[in-house]
């Protein structure tokens, strides 16, 4: 995982002089010299998801995409329950057309990176 991580030209070098790390995509590889971890940097405190990788298989790419891609369904299903709270409850149009562009925005990012992994396989 870690040769390939270094191969990719979009991932960026977060090393230092006690570790090398890369970031691609929201995601932080580790690489102290005796192990590698990775972590998801979408909350303030980084989650480690090494666990998820090792159980998935596969390439890093892969493994990110289907982890990002997971992500955006679990963000859509929130903007979604939003919607219908908002058209049964307080009926505020404003609120409804910004979860509406939400949405939209989101399934955007969910089609791009499922496109990605369609014509790259």
């Amino acid at each position: 995982m870690w040769t390939e991580i270094l191969g990719t030209h979009t991932a960026v070098d977060l090393s230092t002089k006690d570790y090398e790390a890369r970031i691609y995509k929201g995601i932080k590889v580790v690489n102290d010299g005796e192990m590698i971890k990775v972590y998801s940097t979408h909350t303030p405190f980084y989650k480690d998801i090494t666990y998820n990788f090792i159980i998935h298989g596969g390439s890093f790419k892969e493994c990110a995409h289907d982890y990002i891609k997971a992500r955006y369904r679990d963000r859509l299903d929130e903007v979604e329950r939003k919607i219908k709270m908002e058209v049964n409850g307080s009926k505020n149009h404003k609120r409804f057309s910004s979860l509406k562009v939400r949405r939209n925005n989101l399934l955007n990012k969910y089609n791009e990176i499922n496109s990605k992994k369609t014509t790259t396989r």
